[in-house]
């Protein structure tokens, strides 16, 4: 029988261990019995399995592991599903571990702050998102000096302008509230010294990886910026 699981939030480079229970049922006694030596086959399409199939053992226990990768290029439909399959080979029940790509990735930095696997207004690492003015929280089809929302100095105070990150005038604050905000000229000093980079590409998009520590990375790509209604 299959036990139907929550949304798990993953990011390229997680490696999980999946355990399956098969059982049999017995309608005369109304109780499920652990199934040994039954025959489970494993399908993913975001990672390399450990094993395509594998044998209960004697509590009715399989296993299998994956390391994820592609995670971004498949963002509404990430699974891991075992098919319990019959003497024939044919499915006769089945058991799907769903998954959504992470927002948030742990760099190891000594804050243990998480920082976005994607731009604002992107849903996978190579997009570039939306573009915004400084202090502004919506977009625009044309930014120039005379469209700027604050370009009298005076409307604003300049202690905020210096340091938007986490008050009203944060993009990231607005689109993905949470906690969520930009980072602070600390913080990317800390991502720029603790951590290795590598210009390379993401799904063809020009860019630079960013690995911390702890082995994970962050994708950015060489997105510009944008003047009048042109980005470069």
């Amino acid at each position: 029988r299959a036990h139907n699981r929550d949304t798990l939030e993953v990011q390229n480079g997680d490696s999980l261990t999946v355990e399956y229970l098969v059982e049999s049922y017995s309608p005369i006694i109304n109780r499920h019995f652990p199934c040994p030596l039954a025959l489970v086959n494993f399908k993913t399409n975001c990672g390399e399995l450990s094993q395509e199939h594998a044998v209960t053992d004697a509590s009715g226990m399989a296993s299998v592991s994956c390391v994820l990768s592609d995670v971004y290029n498949n963002p509404d439909s990430l699974f891991l599903t075992a098919l319990i399959l019959d003497k024939e080979g044919k499915a006769i029940d089945t058991d799907t571990l769903n998954m959504v790509p992470s927002r948030w990735v742990d760099l190891g930095l000594p804050s243990g702050i998480l920082w976005a696997a994607y731009n604002v207004g992107a849903t996978s690492p190579e997009e570039y998102g939306n573009y915004y003015a400084w202090a502004e929280t919506s977009t625009k089809n044309n930014y120039t000096y005379d469209n700027y929302l604050y370009r009298s100095h005076d409307e604003l105070d300049y202690k905020v302008i210096n340091n938007i990150s986490g008050t009203k005038y944060d993009a990231a604050n607005k689109e993905w509230g949470d906690g969520a905000r930009i980072p602070t000229l600390s913080e990317l000093t800390t991502l720029k010294t603790k951590c290795s980079w590598k210009i390379n590409s993401y799904n063809g998009i020009k860019g630079v990886t960013c690995t911390g520590p702890n082995g994970n990375s962050i994708f950015i790509p060489f997105s510009g910026i944008m003047e009048g209604s042109i980005a470069y």
